[in-house]
């Protein structure tokens, strides 16, 4: 080769040598000397390579591989997210599961309250205009006497079972077993006594559990429709014609008052007498 490059012309030879050393720098680069290519892993003969390809004044970069699912941290974060819907969720449904109780509880006492109030007022609606005792001039005592606390009067027990017919009665806040104050009601048959029974062998049933407050008033035929009285004894001159109950109780608190029309009932049977109710005072 050295020969082959002596016997050229001077020009040639210049020329050979300005590009000799580029070719033996290409050739070391072919043979090992150059820099390691980033995709294929082996020496890059044309220069340094990049993380994307060959190029010059770079670094080599490796492109590593992205690994596969979810890291921890991003699994902590899931399972945060999860815990609070399904606390979200558990308190949402015991919220409806109290709403729901509560519901049913007011309508149970509903219930109740409709049929005390039926109850009641059958039971006092119907007066017997029977005497207490002999007539005297001026003072015809008729078996009914009440105060603001307490009403009671010779009536009409509705048909029950063992029960029916004209019982003594009497409406009392008393106590009931455990003590709490409750809306009683005592009852005796009638057996043509022309005085009050002995109230502390009378049956007794509660109306109304827990309450808190109970007061009676009481109207006439030749009163205004406004006008109450806060007692009514058994020397009147005639029967009441009406009735106001006020109840309040420690859970429901106080119940909408009521009035009850009245009618007497003589000795021969029944006989409407005239009533109002009035708007209650």
């Amino acid at each position: 080769m050295v020969r082959a490059i002596n016997a050229l012309p001077d020009r040639s030879r210049a020329n050979h040598a300005f590009c000799c050393p580029v070719a033996k720098a290409a050739g070391r680069r072919f043979l090992g000397g150059g820099r390691p290519n980033a995709f294929a892993g082996t020496l890059h003969p044309f220069g340094p390579a990049s993380a994307t390809g060959p190029g010059r004044g770079g670094t080599v970069k490796r492109v590593g591989r992205q690994p596969d699912g979810f890291t921890l941290v991003e699994m902590l974060v899931v399972l945060v997210l999860v815990s609070l819907l399904a606390l979200g969720l558990v308190s949402t449904m015991q919220t409806m599961g109290r709403t729901q109780d509560r519901l049913e509880q007011r309508f149970a006492e509903l219930d109740e309250r409709q049929v005390v109030r039926a109850f009641v007022a059958q039971i006092l609606g119907r007066l017997s205009d029977r005497r207490m005792v002999p007539l005297q001039p001026g003072q015809p005592p008729y078996a009914f006497h009440g105060d603001s606390a307490m009403v009671q009067w010779l009536g009409i027990m509705p048909a029950r079972p063992g029960l029916g017919g004209r019982y003594w009665m009497r409406v009392e806040l008393g106590r009931d077993d455990g003590g709490m104050p409750a809306l009683m009601l005592r009852y005796q048959p009638w057996a043509g006594e022309t005085t009050w029974p002995d109230w502390s062998r009378a049956r007794s049933r509660i109306l109304v559990a827990a309450v808190s407050r109970f007061e009676i008033a009481y109207g006439g035929g030749d009163m205004p429709p406004s006008e109450w009285l806060p007692g009514w004894d058994e020397y009147q001159q005639y029967l009441p014609t009406r009735l106001s109950l006020r109840v309040d109780t420690m859970e429901a608190g106080q119940w909408p008052m009521w009035v009850i029309a009245t009618r007497a009932l003589s000795a021969g049977g029944a006989r409407a007498s005239m009533y109002s109710t009035g708007p209650g005072r």
